[in-house]
């Protein structure tokens, strides 16, 4: 029993680290999405929407869009109501390296009005330290 609880306790932080991991998104370019939102998910981990847009031969392409967290997205004015199916948004993603229609949000602009850039998260050394006990 010790062991496995050993196992996990050391394992742990790598799943936490690889999940949050952006190293499949290309930073090194953007693309920017017209389209109508599908579906916007307020859900944890990632806030997501998906929008439907018109792919370079005139189909219609789905995305999904990847966000922040709902908490970090409440912190810069967005809610669950933000975005409704139907409305018309322009989003700049960072895409999925591998082609696959997935990009990262990076800004956008939508109903009512124009929104943008989500709150970065603070690198660990800016965070507060933990309590002494």
């Amino acid at each position: 029993m010790r062991g496995a609880l050993l196992a996990l306790m050391v394992a742990a932080p790598v799943w936490a680290s690889a999940h949050h991991s952006t190293a499949l998104f290309d930073h090194s370019r953007t693309l920017t999405l017209e389209g109508v939102v599908k579906e916007f998910r307020w859900i944890n981990p990632h806030a997501i929407i998906q929008v439907v847009v018109k792919g370079g031969d005139g189909r219609e392409e789905e995305w999904s869009v990847q966000m922040s967290t709902p908490r970090y997205l409440a912190h810069a004015g967005w809610t669950a109501s933000t975005l409704k199916a139907g409305d018309a948004v322009t989003l700049l993603v960072e895409p999925l390296r591998d082609g696959t229609k997935v990009g990262a949000y990076v800004s956008g602009a939508g109903p009512p009005g124009a929104f943008v850039a989500e709150p970065p998260t603070p690198p660990p050394s800016t965070r507060a330290p933990a309590a002494p006990r």
